[in-house]
């Protein structure tokens, strides 16, 4: 596959991005996320929906439920909440006040393999309005 360089322009991914109250979650630490990656190519009005993506958000949240909360969720944000849990306690001076836990990034075929994820999850960020330097953002491929 060729370098993402050559042919796809990275300003040009866009996210639609949907947040909801996340109804088993006991501790009502996190939001589900569902998202539609799109790709406008040149200067068309238009957008050819190339992905989506799925996860959860959790504002100022509490390091110390994050993980039951996760659990409570189900094994796919249980997953992702233990390991936040671990950076946390690896690194407790960081400055966490958000974390972005995406378990699901499904691309159509031709987008595969380009190295897109980070760009991704970038617009993800940015959708949000989520400081990149105080989220922890983690990405289950």
């Amino acid at each position: 596959m060729t370098d993402i360089a050559d042919d796809i322009a990275l300003h040009r991914l866009l996210v639609s991005i949907e947040l909801r109250r996340e109804p088993l979650d006991k501790h009502d630490q996190m939001r589900r996320l569902t998202g539609t990656v799109l790709y406008r190519d040149g200067d068309s009005p238009e957008v050819e929906q190339i992905g989506r993506l799925t996860g959860w958000v959790s504002r100022d949240f509490d390091p110390e439920l994050l993980a039951a909360a996760g659990d409570s969720v189900g094994p796919q944000a249980g997953v992702l909440t233990f390991f936040a849990e671990e950076v946390i306690k690896a690194e407790p001076g960081l400055p966490f006040t958000a974390a972005l836990l995406v378990d699901r990034v499904v691309l159509d075929q031709p987008w595969r393999g380009r190295g897109i994820s980070p760009a991704i999850l970038e617009r993800v960020l940015s959708v949000l309005q989520l400081d990149p330097q105080r989220t922890l953002t983690l990405f289950k491929p």
